[in-house]
């Protein structure tokens, strides 16, 4: 077998069955190997792989530019599209023969050029007449589709029916070529039957090649309208709809004969619409049929399901057609009744349906009927019925067993279950609760029902013979020592995942805690639990083994073993991912590459070359060999065959190049003062800073002469201008009449501003005023500010549709955050929209969202002319965006960094990790991260580009019970300074670095002591005072203890210092009576608490007149570097080190773990003097 077969055979081991990632088939990898012959992987994956239908996977396409929408069609391609969508009008400036020669010439697929207008919820709103000579324009240069709507406006088209004009006149001219898609969108909610059947007569009509009808729907029952449409269509059809609801419409397409299927781009997420990845990967939708069975989870909400990628893998395993979807469900009652076909054969119920589903049963299994909850349904083939089952009970006590013995239960028999006797307290009395507590009623446990529903409680205890209590008696209730606890509520799941259902306190009491929530899979229950010393059991525990049991149920066959791996293996990356392969000692990656992963792999290139230089890299990020990577495109050897040969890639070509702009998110720089003269001003200092956009507050203006001084400030400024002219009553100075407001808006579109902004509150009354009027070079952005908090995705999602339909060009949002968390929903709202959109979340815990803007695609983000005059809180300035965090160079993959700390503004981290990231060429960025509860920052920042942090005061305990794996120093100590995202598996690994650089430098500034030899320690004997028990304390009392000095410990709290000098053999005192503490000369004073850092620089943890008893004092504070306690330290004839040398040294440990790469230690030291 040589190394070709090997490798196919490796990648057909990872993937299910013979049918390899048709992702790879369209990118064509290169792996080129020193001596060894290219592998062509596009001739290796075109020996797998057939379609079953003839749906096409089609890729709607929206970008801005005609450059762009050429690389998006190359991206779709390697994504696995058949055919891409291209969106004129989304293109800005488009012009028509140049552009659309541009497209159809480099189009590497089937294309479908679509021109939407505003009336039909596109971009477009110029005149009808361009718009359609733009289509048959496309047609004559050889699209192999386009779409044109039936919906018209008759009002401007005098009734003339735009479809069948175009059709008629389009099919005259030509008769072959291009087909002509006839579309229709719907604006309510899906029609009926008949309606839709009429609907599709009339586009039939306009002698269409395919029609297309896309609804909205407001229930999953709607869809059954939309297949029926497909399965009954003339011609071929597209059907679909649009949310969350409507997923299992682009899902089911192929089975119902659907011409087309959308999925979206990775990164380019649409709500309701699936990726190509999971389109190719999750459901591998070529293999659908009319015959396939459908599955799927009956739930409310359903996106954290894993359900699909568990199923349909071993589904296609098992060589059963069928597939596994999402169904978001709203009334069970008409899911029931509509959906009665055969073809839907069964269903796992989540949440909130357990209980209520069983009534829509035909037959309830007896357990399940016992439980009073079903999780299983099953359609009989033979009648339709349906049949109840409950796999959550033999899978959850399954679960906590096996955590606490080895043995096995066959039938559910108990043999000597080490449940038995044991108290076992059950949170929650709904579907899974019930089906935990007759569970654990089986294996002799004694039952405790806690539920916010008391009488519900009750029912379940007198089911289980047990006990029950009101769920508000959880924070007073002592469990024996030794209990089971198992939450089966909802407390936990993500997106709220900062609570726990019990007091924290009790935790210790109890044996093992299970919780049934499983997304996260370490909740903030089991993490809680964990430190408490418990044995901790994940939901997902129970969510594999009641899969396999409805896998069986499902199929009437095993497949254990492989759900089980399924799980383990799964990889939530986009793409193949195959394990490394050995052979003869080469390190073989079998990989994806797209084009914003290529800067990946050259860092990894940037690896090599250090290593094989002999410079320091981090010994976990070393690899075997050197393997060369080379990205190709499909085809691209072809007729070239005999000029292969082995590429070198040298260090030139894997340099970023500094100053390259890496996105498209524009700095915009707010003008406030009060004259026009100040503005221009301030307009040049924008210019000279970097500034792409002028926001021009003229509400700030006195004696405001609205076309004299706009003409003045539009004329004359150096940058694009943005008017704002805001509202008091939306956070803004100007309390006038509202008509003379919106008159000045106008006047400003008029005299050529770029953007101007309304409110939504009075955006429709503004549209109104304008009557139309609007210069096709002007955009307007509809704006919505909250400054009392950020709400919910839902929320948010319902705001920005309300923005849209006023008909904005851009979308801004601005919010304010109460959590740093606050931000991810934004973060979500921005990578979700295809319009323009501006989000960002004000205040301090905000900063990420107007730093990362550029990462998640923001269309702007706001930086001052100088701090502190700002137009909304938490702003930064326009240097400190360009220089600071290097804004121009953040990319859609650059990895995020930080340190997590409260307070946090005094950190100068943020300065030296990112000069030193871009002196290296290092694709990451790191912010100041004021986090209020560790675990709930680390739990809703979960992806992969988060990839590690510093921990300052006082979060370094909390850190470490957020970390799966702790180094053993960090352990002991009981603290983390740094926590590292590992790159194979996403697990966070902690390490303490405080101690090192601090001691060495208390050691050096003491010097060698009493001609003792130097493998002694000068701190050896010393009576060393350490102020504080925090996570510096600790490292820093651990450290001097290991050295051989005595240790007392000083703190505000006694018990906390008792307990840490008892680890280190050594001496507590309370804080307040250090003073009076001078048992000796010469001891050394270490402070580790906050004391006297900015801004509160005039205090001092200890009084002048005690530090005279000390020969040295070091002061872990930074800012200021000299602090008060140095400084009368010094007054009083003390030795004093600076906390500056412990942050320094600790900084280069955690440069190398964050990047791989040795740290430039000359410029982190001349980067904290320049900002120290």
């Amino acid at each position: 077998m040589d190394l070709g077969d090997e490798l196919l055979s490796t990648l057909r081991s990872v993937v299910y069955g013979d049918r390899l990632a048709r992702q790879i088939q369209s990118l064509a990898t290169l792996f080129c190997l020193k001596y060894y012959r290219f592998l062509d992987l596009f001739s290796l994956m075109g020996r797998a792989g057939i379609l079953t239908n003839s749906t096409m996977v089609c890729a709607p396409l929206m970008a801005r530019s005609v450059e762009q929408m050429v690389v998006d069609m190359q991206s779709a391609e390697a994504q696995g599209a058949d055919a891409v969508e291209v969106r004129l009008d989304c293109i800005d400036s488009f012009q028509p023969s140049q552009d659309l020669e541009t497209i159809i010439r480099n189009k590497p697929l089937p294309v479908i050029i679509v021109y939407r207008p505003r009336w039909e919820g596109g971009q477009y709103e110029g005149d009808e007449h361009t718009r359609l000579e733009a289509l048959r324009l496309a047609h004559e240069l050889g699209a192999d589709y386009i779409d044109v709507e039936l919906k018209v406006v008759y009002e401007v088209l005098l009734r003339i029916e735009v479809a069948s004009d175009l059709v008629r006149e389009v099919k005259s001219k030509h008769q072959t070529g291009g087909k002509v898609i006839v579309s229709s969108y719907l604006s309510g909610a899906t029609p009926s039957k008949e309606d839709l059947r009429h609907l599709a007569a009339s586009m039939q009509a306009t002698k269409a090649d395919i029609i297309k009808v896309v609804s909205n729907a407001n229930d999953i029952t709607e869809l059954e309208r939309i297949f029926h449409l497909l399965s009954h269509s003339e011609v071929p059809a597209v059907a679909y709809s649009l949310g969350e609801r409507g997923l299992i419409s682009q899902l089911l397409c192929p089975k119902f004969g659907g011409a087309f299927v959308y999925g979206a781009m990775e990164g380019n997420s649409i709500p309701g619409l699936p990726t190509l990845d999971s389109l190719r990967e999750a459901y591998k939708v070529e293999n659908i049929n009319s015959d396939t069975k459908v599955f799927g989870l009956v739930s409310k909400p359903v996106s954290h399901s894993k359900g699909p990628i568990l199923h349909n893998p071993a589904l296609r395993h098992a060589n059963f057609n069928g597939i596994y979807v999402p169904m978001f469900v709203d009334d069970l009652k008409e899911f029931f009744e509509v959906y009665t076909s055969p073809d839907f054969a069964g269903y796992s119920v989540g949440f909130p349906y357990k209980e209520a589903v069983v009534q829509f049963c035909d037959e309830v299994h007896p357990l399940a009927k016992s439980i009073g909850a079903v999780n299983t349904i099953i359609r009989k083939p033979s009648d339709g019925k349906l049949i109840g089952y409950n796999t959550d009970c033999e899978g959850s006590i399954a679960s906590i067993e096996d955590a606490l013995t080895d043995q096995r239960y066959i039938n559910g028999a108990s043999l000597n279950s080490p449940l038995a006797g044991k108290q076992f307290v059950v949170v929650g009395a709904g579907g899974a609760g019930r089906a935990i507590a007759v569970g654990a009623k089986s294996r002799g446990a004694r039952v405790i029902i806690f539920d916010i529903d008391l009488e519900r409680a009750k029912s379940l205890a007198q089911v289980v013979s047990g006990e029950a209590q009101h769920f508000d008696s959880l924070a007073h209730f002592q469990p024996e020592k030794g209990a089971i606890l198992a939450n089966a509520t909802p407390i936990g799941m993500h997106p709220n995942t900062d609570r726990i259902p019990v007091a924290e306190a009790t935790l210790g009491n109890y044996q093992l805690v299970f919780d049934a929530v499983y997304t996260p899979r370490k909740t903030r229950l089991l993490e809680d639990a964990d430190a408490a010393g418990a044995i901790t059991v994940s939901g997902v525990e129970m969510f594999l083994k009641q899969a396999i049991g409805q896998f069986s149920l499902f199929t009437g066959t095993e497949g254990i073993s492989f759900i089980s791996s399924l799980y383990l293996l799964h990889i939530p990356s986009r793409g193949l991912l195959a394990p490394p392969l050995k052979r003869d000692n080469i390190t073989v990656l079998s990989a994806k590459f797209l084009q914003s992963q290529f800067a990946e792999a050259l860092n990894v290139h940037h690896r090599y070359k250090a290593r094989r230089n002999a410079e320091r890299v981090h010994a976990g990020d070393c690899f075997s060999q050197i393997l060369i990577y080379c990205i190709m495109r499909r085809n691209c050897w072809k007729g070239k065959e005999k000029k292969r040969s082995f590429l070198e890639l040298t260090s030139m070509d894997i340099q970023r190049a500094d100053g390259v702009r890496r996105n498209s998110t524009l700095i915009c720089a707010p003008i406030m003062a009060e004259s026009v003269d100040q503005m221009l001003v301030q307009m040049k200092r924008a210019k000279e800073l970097g500034a792409d956009l002028a926001e021009v507050r003229v509400d700030f203006l006195r004696n405001f002469s609205p076309r004299n001084d706009l003409e003045a400030l539009i004329k004359q400024c150096p940058l694009p201008t943005l008017i704002t002219y805001r509202p008091k009553w939306e956070g803004g100075q100007y309390d006038g009449d509202e008509n003379k407001r919106q008159k000045a808006l106008q006047i400003a579109m008029e005299l050529g501003a770029d953007f101007i902004d309304i409110e939504l509150k009075v955006a429709q009354e503004f549209y109104n005023f304008i009557q139309g009027k609007k210069p096709e070079k002007v955009r307007i952005i509809v704006s919505s500010h909250n400054y009392e908090c950020t709400p919910s995705i839902e929320e948010i999602g319902d705001l920005v549709a309300r923005i849209q339909a006023t008909g904005a060009d851009i979308v801004k949002v601005a919010t304010t955050a109460l959590d740093i968390t606050d931000n991810a929903r934004m973060f979500h709202i921005i990578v979700n929209l295809q319009v323009p959109v501006i989000g960002l979340v004000m205040g301090e815990r905000g900063l990420m969202s107007r730093v990362l803007a550029a990462k998640y695609g923001g269309f702007l983000t706001f930086g001052s002319i100088e701090a502190g005059v700002v137009s909304a809180p938490g702003q930064p300035t326009v240097k400190d965006l360009l220089e600071l965090y290097n804004l121009r160079q953040i990319e859609a993959d650059t990895k995020v960094h930080g340190v997590i700390g409260n307070p946090i503004g005094h950190s100068k981290s943020p300065h030296l990790y990112n000069a030193a990231f871009k002196s290296v060429g290092f694709n990451g960025i790191y912010l100041p991260l004021l986090v209020d509860s560790v675990a709930n920052y680390i739990s809703t920042y979960s992806s992969p580009d988060f990839a590690g942090y510093s921990y300052t005061i006082p979060h370094k305990e909390d850190g470490l019970k957020c970390c799966d794996e702790v180094d053993p120093i960090a352990k002991e100590i009981g603290a983390i300074s740094c926590m590292i995202r590992r790159t194979d598996d996403g697990k966070l690994k902690g390490y303490n670095v405080d101690y090192l650089g601090a001691i060495a430098a208390i050691e050096e500034a003491l010097g060698a002591s009493n001609g003792a030899p130097a493998s002694v320690s000068p701190l050896a004997g010393k009576l060393f005072v350490v102020m504080g028990a925090g996570g510096a304390g600790k490292a820093l009392a651990y450290g001097v203890y290991e050295k051989g000095a005595r240790v007392v410990v000083a703190n505000r709290t006694y018990g906390k210092a008792e307990e840490l000098a008892s680890k280190v053999g050594g001496h507590a005192i309370a804080l307040a009576n250090l003073k009076d503490f001078h048992p000796e000369e010469g001891m050394i004073l270490a402070n580790t608490t906050s004391v006297g850092m900015k801004p509160r620089t005039e205090e001092t943890p200890l009084a002048k007149e005690a530090l005279k008893h000390y020969a040295l004092v070091f002061d872990a504070i930074y800012t200021p570097k000299l602090t008060t306690l140095l400084r009368e330290a010094q007054e009083a004839g003390s030795t004093i080190v600076y906390g500056t040398e412990m942050f320094i040294n600790q900084a280069f440990v955690q440069f190398e773990r964050f990047t791989g790469l040795p740290a430039p230690e000359q410029l982190i030291r001349d980067v904290l003097a320049r900002n120290t």
